[in-house]
């Protein structure tokens, strides 16, 4: 048998609708890469449970894990404990696969020896990607300012080697957010990222009950609050140059600091505790240093 390659770990929950169209678009690629299928079903009641189990029955690359419900975040968690491969695809269980992503990943990980991979992907019949056929980096200064530059930090479009993650965890708390959290960590301590546009991923964003959709503005300032504190809290995790930056992605020429814009004092009470020095230093763009420099200026007057 050959070597477990990759990992695909899935969280179910109540998504019966869509379960059976993402697990198909995976069981029909064609490649010779050695791969799992990690199912884990986080307490639904809606019938997403018994396909589950439909699929692990008659599978042998599907792993099928019950647990109360706790969270994508806590969901995700138990795969990546029970993960065997070497490389690791967080996928949505509402998204699928595109028809030759296997065989596009494996010849992009044959070829090109990282620790993060990165593709491109459909959304709305689009394909969204970094404006480059491709990006190789091999410094960790240079791939977080890379990772840093983007709006959205998307966890499903990479491809992450299992032990670059290491004792790495989703924090269960967090319900919005927890990707980049999980992907500023993963990516402190990668010497090396690739990126090809090649699109392996269909995002579908059209669930008007989603996670994302269902919870209120107060709620994800909330979630960005638990993320900064989460940080401050594991300071030890994080190169200081990247620490400092973290911020700066939350940062724009939209959003100065006001006592009435939640987002800013939640930046405002992180920036205020780093050094101008640190800043300085800081593994982000020149632009995103200079916000950073504004909210250091402004919480020292204000």
């Amino acid at each position: 048998m050959n070597k477990l390659q990759l990992s695909i770990i899935i969280p179910v929950y109540n998504v019966e609708k869509y379960l059976s169209r993402c697990v198909n678009s995976l069981l029909i690629q064609k490649s010779t890469f050695a791969y799992e299928i990690i199912l884990i079903d986080d307490g639904s009641n809606d019938g997403s449970e018994i396909t589950c189990d439909k699929y692990g029955s008659e599978n042998g690359i599907v792993r099928v894990i019950h647990k109360l419900n706790g969270g994508v975040s806590s969901a995700r968690n138990t795969g990546l404990s029970v993960a065997k491969g070497e490389f690791v695809w967080f996928v949505d269980s509402d998204d699928y696969a595109e028809k030759d992503s296997l065989r596009t990943i494996e010849e992009t990980i044959t070829s090109h020896n990282s620790d993060i991979y990165e593709f491109s992907f459909i959304r709305k019949n689009s394909k969204v990607s970094l404006g480059k056929d491709h990006i190789f980096l091999n410094n960790n200064k240079d791939i977080i300012r890379t990772f840093l530059k983007r709006p959205k930090f998307h966890l499903w479009n990479k491809i992450i080697r299992r032990k670059i993650i290491g004792d790495t965890t989703f924090v269960n708390e967090i319900k919005i957010g927890e990707d980049f959290l999980f992907l500023a960590t993963v990516f402190n301590k990668a010497n090396s990222y690739f990126y090809i546009d090649s699109a392996v991923y269909d995002y579908f964003d059209n669930r008007s009950d989603s996670a994302m959709t269902t919870l209120t503005e107060t709620v994800k300032n909330q979630n960005i609050e638990l993320i900064f504190n989460y940080i401050k809290k594991h300071k030890n995790l994080f190169n200081e140059n990247n620490y400092s930056a973290l911020p700066a992605v939350f940062i724009s020429k939209h959003l100065f600091f006001s006592p009435k814009n939640t987002m800013s004092v939640i930046l405002m009470s992180f920036i205020k505790d780093l050094q101008v020095k640190s800043i300085l230093k800081a593994n982000c763009t020149l632009k995103q240093k200079i916000y950073l420099t504004i909210f250091k200026i402004l919480n020292t007057f204000k």
